[in-house]
């Protein structure tokens, strides 16, 4: 049986892999923002446990597929390796959840 490795044996230069195999500083802009969107998609989930709505429950999750296509798409080097259609959002994608926010919104009082 082998054994499980709890760190990658690569040293620490500084640097990580993005989906490719190119190396970027650890304080690269795009390791930034995927961490900001892993956040968000973790708080969503918090409030997700809170919602009772069926439809307001759909509509979290599915933000929550697209903040995975967005990491996923900040996490490959497109130089080097294609985006799966999973990880591209479509201008349709955007129409679909500004139109859920603004059904949202006009429920909400004055």
């Amino acid at each position: 049986m082998k054994k499980s490795l709890v760190y990658t044996k690569t040293g620490d230069k500084g640097t990580t892999s993005l989906v490719g195999g190119s190396r970027v500083p650890k304080t690269h802009i795009r390791l930034e923002a995927y961490g900001t969107v892993d956040e968000l998609n973790a708080h969503l989930g918090w409030l997700y446990t809170y919602l009772s709505d069926e439809t307001d429950c759909d509509f979290i999750q599915s933000i929550q597929h697209k903040l995975f296509a967005i990491g996923s798409h900040l996490a490959t080097d497109q130089v080097k390796t294609q985006l799966k259609p999973a990880s591209i959002i479509t201008p349709q994608d955007v129409e679909s959840i500004e139109q859920e926010i603004d059904r949202l919104d006009d429920k909400l009082p004055e």
